[in-house]
């Protein structure tokens, strides 16, 4: 028997009906994200995971990009974007959406994603800054905060990974 990889349109089909994301209502926030290469690979993993919206504030950088599509390879034109030039404009957006806000950062009343078993859909998730994380007006107004357990001494995580894990774990939650 010879192994073969699937192609992309085999891949899609095998997943079409059995998608991870049940509810594309589901949203992703981005704000203060320096890296164009990242913000690229968060719209790569939103697309693979049914994601249908990413938000972009703050110094985020948004498409058109050259480095955003480098990494994002294309995702940046099947997922929609929207940029807001403030917090307030994001959270009221979300809000107007009925999306529950979910913060993903270690804070002290954050909660292993391990033990998030069901959320209110839709949902928000935000990420901040590589440097400072989630800005504490954003986390402020964030009813659920969640962390990734980590184990060795640097406990933190490229912001587009901790994103990747999030997403997925929170989706399988939803």
């Amino acid at each position: 028997m010879s192994i073969r990889k699937k192609t992309p349109k085999e891949i899609y089909e095998d997943n079409r009906d059995n998608r991870l994301n049940k509810d594309p209502r589901n949203m992703i926030w981005l704000h203060d994200v320096r890296s164009t290469y990242n913000v690229g690979s968060i719209f790569r993993i939103a697309d693979a995971l049914g994601f249908r919206k990413v938000l972009l504030s703050g110094f985020t950088p948004t498409p058109p990009s050259e480095k955003i599509t480098k990494t994002a390879l294309g995702a940046e034109k099947s997922v929609d974007w929207i940029y807001f030039n403030s917090v307030d404009e994001g959270l009221q957006y979300i809000n107007n959406e009925g999306h529950s806000l979910i913060a993903l950062e270690q804070t002290s009343v954050s909660v292993s994603l391990e033990i998030v078993t069901s959320l209110k859909t839709p949902f928000c998730l935000v990420a901040g800054s590589e440097i400072v994380g989630v800005a504490d007006d954003i986390l402020n107004k964030a009813p659920l905060h969640v962390h990734i357990n980590q184990f060795g001494k640097k406990h933190s995580l490229n912001i587009s990974v901790a994103v990747g894990i999030a997403l997925y774990s929170l989706t399988r939650s939803s």
